[in-house]
């Protein structure tokens, strides 16, 4: 798979990380009904991903919801084209 200069660019940018984390996070926090306050002991917070990870609904929610924070709309197909945004 080739890489842009842009697609490099954006996958070294924490911003780009803590995006997904935040989204993935409340995607899965709200299915649940749970609040971060109910995550207080690792054993809450493993139990939480091991319910998240067998629910294909919920997979499939979030990895449309990444999907979506990665693709580039400004480029045609899911990948950066070489030279497109080369100046972000």
């Amino acid at each position: 798979m080739c890489k842009s200069k842009n697609t490099i660019k954006r996958h070294k940018n924490p911003a780009l990380w803590i995006t997904i984390f935040i989204s993935v996070g409340s995607i899965i926090l709200t299915y649940f009904n749970k609040t971060p306050q109910d995550l207080t002991s690792w054993s809450s917070v493993f139990e939480l991903f091991k319910k998240a990870i067998s629910d294909p609904y919920l997979l499939f929610s979030c990895v449309a919801t990444t999907l979506g924070i990665l693709m580039n709309p400004t480029t045609k197909g899911f990948l950066d084209n070489n030279g497109a945004d080369d100046d972000v």
